[in-house]
């Protein structure tokens, strides 16, 4: 359920950074272009931040999950075992531990995945407050003239 949440306001930030670039560039406002691009980069910080929690989070998950499996001796054989055995108990939830683990990596990908846009994020926050008023400028045929 974090995770949806984290994902919501990640893509959300995303959206709102683009409108007030989007605004401000059609606007001409060198100004408030720039500070879309603050804020940019105060999302990149924030979520960074969060990617850290969640990756911890993430990483004690799937070491006790790999924890559980080696007492039984891996996956495969606590399967054979419980097959032997038919012990239906044991299948349940030995069925649920390989759901949760296949859940984690797919977090543990996804989370790398949002890492690398977040870095583009930064990159693009970074140029656009920094030379931002500039382009709007440029933009404008002011090149870099405009008030």
């Amino acid at each position: 359920m974090l995770g949806w949440i984290f994902a919501i306001a990640f893509v959300g930030s995303i959206a709102f950074w683009l409108h007030l670039s989007l605004t401000s560039l059609s606007d001409l406002d060198p100004m408030g272009f720039q500070r879309a691009g603050s804020f940019a980069l105060a999302v990149t910080i924030l979520f960074f931040g969060l990617y850290s929690f969640l990756a911890e989070e993430v990483t004690k998950e799937l070491t006790g999950l790999n924890e559980k499996a080696k007492k039984f001796g891996g996956l495969s054989g606590v399967r054979k075992e419980a097959i032997s055995r038919q012990d239906t108990d044991a299948l349940e939830r030995l069925d649920e531990l390989q759901s949760m683990l296949g859940r984690s990596k797919t977090v543990e990908k996804t989370i790398r995945r949002l890492k690398v846009i977040d870095l583009l994020l930064g990159f693009f926050g970074t140029v656009q407050w920094g030379y931002g008023d500039l382009m709007v400028c440029w933009l404008d045929g002011t090149n870099g003239a405009c008030s």
